[in-house]
């Protein structure tokens, strides 16, 4: 039985959704190649018509009532008939999704040449706390930048690192620019912020706004390769979303390098389209070691801005994803921050996490600041790390 918890979804249906039935397929009336990707919504009344559907291993979007919305090709659509499901078609395309969606608006998100120049601009401007890296390449060899901020950005200094990623799902967009935000913020504010000059004297924090440029470029949640990158992951790898293999694809073999050469105490992965902070475990409904603290944090995001919080497992289980990779092998903790994918400004206010008030010191508003304020000393963190062994030496040994 898969344990999951339901919740509304934003991603409204168009006005013409088409019911799918095994005879239409059949009989080609469906304009749909084998790699053509549709959205589609998919009724279920019974937990173990849900157990069923979970078990295809759909790329789901989200969940509602009884009720999942799911990407899917003509394989995974056939299946789903065969099943006795009734399929009904809401976007016959990503695009047609987008277009639906954002309207004009669309055009205020960062394409991948327009993210380059402004960290290029960031990286040149304030040299002093900013080194720009390039990480790798992707499939299509597009650069993956890494923002490095910190008072020696070319010195690896013994201090807490932070990483926050963006755009693991080319169509996620605001998952670009609140990473994109958020180094902008801490620049800016350096030398007239004292609080934000303790940030980047005292810690290194990494930035990487579009972890999957090829797919940002395409407007499609997959990479280059047609794989769903957080579930490429090596860390109980399940085979989900198109992954042949652990770590198989080049942009996950760049995050995990990445993780390898930094001992990151934390992390955040922003994704769309919901408002949700997703806590580990992802792959099982069991606590992590830490799981108190994780939570105490965890509540505190979302007390702020009213997001639901969530252990991964209970919204919908996941394997091969970011955050279990990130705990599970380096004793990271890694948070999945589900926001909005429309109307920037907003999501900024409800996310920003580097806040002061007008008046003064202000209380730590948001999960980095709230950790990093704490200070998390290098013993902790390898006390972390050796607890993860432990609790990983245990699950083999099952």
């Amino acid at each position: 039985m898969v344990n999951i918890l339901l919740i509304g979804i934003t991603v409204a249906p168009c006005l013409s959704a088409i019911n799918i039935s095994n005879d239409s397929i059949n009989s080609n009336i469906l304009n749909f190649s084998l790699f053509d990707l549709k959205v589609v919504s998919i009724s279920f009344t019974k937990s173990s018509q849900l157990d069923i559907l979970m078990n295809q291993h759909l790329d789901i979007i989200d969940i509602k009532d009884s009720e999942i919305t799911a990407y899917v090709n003509l394989v995974q659509l056939k299946s789903l008939c065969v099943l006795g499901f009734n399929p009904i078609i809401l976007f016959e395309n990503i695009q047609e999704m987008n277009d639906y969606i954002y309207g004009s608006e669309f055009l205020q998100f960062h394409t991948y040449a327009q993210m380059t120049q402004e960290l290029q601009e960031i990286a040149n401007t304030y040299a002093d706390i900013a080194q720009l890296y390039d990480l790798g390449h992707s499939v299509q060899g597009r650069v993956i930048w890494g923002l490095k901020i910190t008072d020696n950005p070319t010195v690896e200094e013994n201090e807490a690192e932070v990483r926050i990623c963006g755009c693991h799902h080319g169509n996620e967009y605001m998952s670009v620019e609140l990473p994109l935000l958020m180094a902008w913020y801490l620049v800016q504010n350096y030398g007239t912020n004292p609080d934000i000059e303790d940030l980047v004297d005292n810690r290194e924090i990494w930035i990487i706004p579009m972890v999957n440029p090829d797919g940002r470029e395409m407007g499609t949640r997959y990479n280059a390769h047609g794989v769903d990158l957080n579930r490429d992951y090596g860390y109980l790898w399940g085979g989900e979303g198109g992954s042949p293999g652990p770590f198989s694809q080049p942009e996950t073999q760049i995050i995990r390098q990445h993780a390898l050469e930094n001992n990151f105490v934390l992390s955040l992965s922003y994704h769309t389209t919901e408002a949700i902070v997703n806590y580990i475990w992802n792959y099982k409904g069991q606590p992590v070691v830490d799981h108190d603290v994780v939570v105490q944090l965890s509540q505190q995001y979302g007390s702020h801005n009213g997001y639901w919080v969530v252990e991964g497992y209970y919204w919908y289980q996941t394997r091969g994803d970011t955050n279990d990779f990130s705990y599970g092998c380096r004793g990271d903790i890694d948070w999945t921050i589900e926001t909005q994918n429309s109307n920037i400004p907003q999501a900024w206010d409800l996310n920003r996490v580097l806040l002061l008030q007008q008046s003064g010191l202000k209380k730590p508003i948001g999960l980095v600041l709230l950790i990093l304020r704490w200070g998390i000393t290098t013993v902790c963190f390898y006390l972390v790390l050796t607890m993860c062994i432990l609790e990983q030496m245990g699950m083999r040994s099952k």
